[in-house]
């Protein structure tokens, strides 16, 4: 068995591989890339192609120049297997680099692995989001509040945040409320119920076309700019509006 050269400082890698939609992503690469596992590494960004994230991911992310990004497409039947085996590596991997950082162990090791399964907490200094220059959603004109209503497949966010929640911010409001949700039903039902006084974009929620990944992109800086924001808790994207007013 050949032997791995002495010094390895130049060959050492991290492969990241950010799963899910753009908060989850946004959550991951944040987190990763303001923590000091990066120091003295070449980085990969390995980032899937996916009915939930359409696009190629340097289109929605500012990354350090000496970050190599590559992009793959998965096919629906075959992402399953993908994801078991890269959470059976990350789970098992980059915990221990993570325990072990800063001793000898973790520099003799050639490369090791993070996905969003792997990362706990939520930093966000390391990556920026990039300024839409689509325009699938128009800017308020006037001062508003903003809301994001998480529905559909997040049972969490569904049993966290009651609809009352929102109708008693919109009710209170002085201003216009903007309704930001994955759910079409949802926003028709607020605009039925507290007809001008919010404002409701009808734009794709299911995030499975380019255009309606663009479109959330544009709406994250339309929850940024509100005067008042009230998330879902559970939600990423409801933290990444957060994360993104707090800068």
């Amino acid at each position: 068995m050949s032997q791995r050269p002495e010094s390895l400082k130049d060959r050492k890698e991290t492969l990241l591989v950010p799963l899910g939609g753009l908060g989850n992503r946004y959550r991951f690469l944040g987190t990763v890339a303001s923590s000091q596992i990066l120091q003295c590494n070449r980085v990969t960004v390995l980032s899937p192609i996916t009915d939930m994230f359409p696009g190629e991911i340097e289109r929605y992310f500012h990354f350090p120049k000496n970050w190599k990004i590559r992009n793959i497409r998965i096919k629906k039947e075959s992402l399953a297997i993908y994801i078991c085996r890269l959470i059976c590596v990350s789970h098992v991997i980059f915990p221990r680099k993570i325990a072990s950082y800063g001793s000898r162990n973790l520099h003799s090791e050639y490369r090791f692995v993070a996905s969003y399964n792997s990362i706990t907490g939520y930093q966000s200094s390391g990556i920026e989001l990039k300024t839409p220059n689509t325009k699938n959603i128009s800017r308020p004109s006037t001062d508003y509040n903003a809301v994001h209503i998480r529905r559909t497949d997040n049972l969490r966010a569904i049993s966290r945040n009651p609809i009352s929640k929102f109708e008693e911010f919109i009710r209170i409001s002085p201003l216009p409320v903007y309704v930001a949700s994955d759910c079409e039903i949802m926003k028709a039902q607020m605009h039925a119920k507290f007809g001008g006084k919010v404002i409701i974009e009808k734009v794709g929620s299911n995030r499975a076309s380019l255009q309606d990944l663009d479109a959330a992109c544009e709406e994250l800086f339309i929850l940024k700019r509100a005067k008042q924001f009230i998330g879902s808790d559970g939600s990423s994207f409801s933290k990444l509006v957060e994360a993104m007013r707090d800068a």
